[in-house]
């Protein structure tokens, strides 16, 4: 059965004002052979925040479609996993992963991935030594699991859990570590200022480290203030071809080191780097949905129309963060400037 001109054309542009029109339509549009339609629709829904239309989706996929038996409806309901977690309701996306009537790899994998974005590294190790002690017929880990977990051992600091994750993936699971897991766990030693042992295994790699490896390192020397390895560090990454972004973005955290060392020249010398390759790092971003309108908002920026207002919060927000004990680091904040 071909799918209706309204949900094809939704299929394409990914476009959520188009399939809230859909969904006002008499429901006659929707059956089962639109479920692979529906999919785009809902990520649209998770990258612009709107959680009003993603929670209604999901109540009249409940509601209209009886198919909890049915294999296929484990891609919406993962889509929808991905979108609550997305959306920072991790409860929410924990409530509806543990009704799901099936989970494939993708629905643990994801689930454990939204726990370690939100700094609930327990929670995604608990999760995934559940989907390790599952019975035989279960989803198993793949490598994509594995580096969710070692993420979530990363941002919680869980040295010992990630170690043993990264020793077993290929002796238990058969699975061979790529770039990017070796990434992971050069990021999770780096944070707990193993730099050694960090960069014993970066040099130990069967293949050649990348900016973002090394840049893991580098983060780790911001961290743990080690100037002599982030010198090492800077000129091996200055031996790559990277863009400009990536090029002032290392250039900027460098002179950050030097800066909370007070090794003043050594800052000077770096923004004059930049100035001499013309680069400069691009300001952050971010999107915020307000009363059906997406706003952006720009480090710096002075032309949005609430800019007196969005100061005056950040304001409020920096004292009430000096009341609660928060210190900036002036040196890098002098090295930004």
């Amino acid at each position: 059965m071909p799918l209706p001109k309204e949900i094809s054309s939704l299929s394409s542009c990914f476009n959520p004002m188009y399939l809230q029109v859909i969904f006002i339509k008499p429901t006659k549009f929707l059956n089962k052979s639109t479920t692979l339609a529906l999919l785009p629709g809902i990520k649209s829904l998770e990258e612009i925040g709107d959680l009003k239309m993603g929670r209604w989706i999901h109540s009249y996929i409940h509601r209209s479609w009886h198919m909890k038996n049915e294999e296929h409806t484990v891609c919406l309901n993962n889509a929808l996993l991905h979108m609550y977690a997305g959306c920072g309701l991790i409860d929410d996306a924990y409530e509806l992963f543990k009704r799901m009537p099936i989970r494939t790899t993708v629905s643990w994998t994801t689930m454990i991935s939204s726990f370690a974005k939100q700094g609930r590294g327990k929670d995604a190790l608990s999760l995934f030594q559940s989907m390790e002690n599952a019975k035989d017929d279960s989803p198993k880990p793949d490598a994509i699991t594995i580096l969710a977990v070692l993420n979530a051992c990363s941002h919680s600091g869980f040295v010992e859990q990630g170690r043993r994750v990264f020793k077993n993936m290929n002796l238990i699971w058969g699975i061979k570590p790529k770039i990017e897991h070796y990434g992971c766990m050069v990021d999770l030693l780096s944070r707990a200022g193993l730099l050694d042992e960090a960069l014993t295994l970066l040099e130990s790699m069967p293949m050649d480290p990348n900016d973002t490896i090394w840049g893991a390192l580098l983060g780790g020397c911001r961290i743990h203030k080690n100037v002599k390895l982030a010198s090492l560090i800077a000129q091996k990454i200055a031996n790559l071809n990277l863009e400009d972004d990536k090029v002032a973005g290392y250039l900027v955290l460098l002179s950050n080191i030097y800066a909370g060392a007070k090794k003043w020249k050594e800052v000077a010398n770096a923004r004059e780097k930049m100035v001499q390759l013309e680069v400069r790092k691009p300001p952050g971003r971010s999107w915020v949905q307000i009363g059906g309108s997406v706003h952006e908002f720009l480090a710096g920026d002075t032309i949005h129309k609430r800019t007196s207002l969005i100061y005056k919060m950040l304001l409020l927000v920096t004292i009430e963060a000096g009341l609660s004990g928060y210190e900036p680091d002036v040196y890098e904040a002098a090295a930004q400037t």
